[in-house]
């Protein structure tokens, strides 16, 4: 409700920032010896800001619950949802996809993928759904998909991390989430020529009607 800018007044260096639909995330640049914080504030429904309560935080606020000196280079927003990427590529999550969803509280490591040894690159969350992709080609996408934006041949909403087979193989190069879409940066390779073309000119004539 403020249109005024408010200089937060802190003397941190942010190395990423990402906002999602009521609430916001900073993330600390690295420094010599120390690990990376992460900073939240906005609404705090469903844990979305990770402090393991549902209260609002008018002002950024660290997140204790990230293991102490844990080294983070990325951050991400969904709606109702906030993820963390660290060095390794391993993904912290907390929040939820899905509004009536259990909400984790506070930030929690995504074993599916940690387990696996899986090194995610870069990720991503939209309206209600959540988008990994790793090192070797891997896409890995949870939440709800209602307009077949996750991906998942038969099915518009996966619970637990699922693969998109689609682009197995292919190297994302960077991702974007938005409400009822995700998109993809592929590497232009052997692998990606499998890919279907787009029927533009069908598109547009589809837009005509």
């Amino acid at each position: 409700q403020n249109k005024k800018t408010t200089v937060i007044p802190f003397s941190i260096k942010i190395q990423d920032i990402a906002a999602g639909k009521h609430h916001a995330l900073a993330l600390e640049a690295p420094s010599e010896g120390n690990g990376t914080r992460v900073f939240t504030w906005g609404c705090g429904n469903y844990g979305v800001l990770g402090h393991n309560r549902q209260k609002d935080e008018y002002y950024p606020r660290h997140v204790a619950f990230m293991p102490r000196g844990m080294s983070l280079k990325k951050v991400a927003a969904g709606a109702n949802c906030s993820l963390a990427l660290t060095t390794q590529g391993h993904v912290y999550f907390w929040g939820v996809t899905k509004s009536g969803g259990e909400a984790v509280m506070k930030p929690q490591l995504v074993d599916a993928l940690a387990n696996n040894q899986h090194v995610v690159t870069h990720l991503g969350a939209g309206s209600s759904c959540v988008a990994c992709t790793t090192n070797v080609g891997n896409t890995v996408v949870w939440g709800q998909g209602p307009y077949g934006e996750l991906g998942l041949e038969g099915k518009k909403s996966s619970a637990k991390p699922a693969f998109v087979e689609s682009l197995e193989g292919l190297i994302a190069s960077d991702l974007a989430c938005g409400q009822g879409s995700i998109l993809y940066v592929i590497k232009d390779d052997e692998n990606s020529k499998k890919l279907p073309k787009v029927d533009l000119k069908a598109v547009e004539e589809s837009l005509k009607k």
